[in-house]
């Protein structure tokens, strides 16, 4: 399939996801689901969904790296260490000798942190620790 056409249907669907707001059909965590089409965030924490599969090379944030963000701060979190937004941008901002992925941009990794506050596998009080001493522009993942 060619990429015009590829690129045509992902806008397609990205509206119809965008569009829609039934839970049943995108279940519990569908606000998240809804968000990652509208954001560029390739929603691999929502796999009961199909429609965002066939278009994962077109998501601004890869399935690696929203993957990689959610591990990241379960990690850190079971371990009991505190971490600030400071410490994702210093880990996923910058690239890294012999690191095959690609850096996220600020915008891309709060994106990829609302995201994951939608999912609803982190407790609400960890994203407000997280951005507490940032800019607004941070501080939207808590909200």
């Amino acid at each position: 399939m060619s990429d015009t056409i590829l690129g045509a249907l992902y806008q397609l669907t990205r509206l119809q996801v965008m569009t829609a707001s039934d839970p049943t059909v995108f279940g519990t965590n569908h606000q998240a689901y809804i968000y990652g089409w509208q954001n560029g965030v390739y929603p691999a924490l929502n796999d009961t969904m199909n429609f965002h599969k066939p278009f994962a090379a077109i998501f601004d944030v890869s399935a690696e790296q929203t993957l990689a963000v959610s591990s990241y701060i379960q990690n850190k979190k079971l371990a009991g260490i505190t971490i600030a937004f400071g410490d994702l941008e210093n880990h996923f901002c910058q690239k890294k000798d012999g690191d095959a992925m690609q850096p996220l941009s600020r915008g891309h990794l709060i994106a990829t942190c609302r995201y994951l506050k939608l999912t609803t596998i982190f407790p609400a009080i960890h994203w407000t620790r997280l951005v507490e001493d940032y800019p607004p522009d941070v501080k939207v993942i808590a909200n």
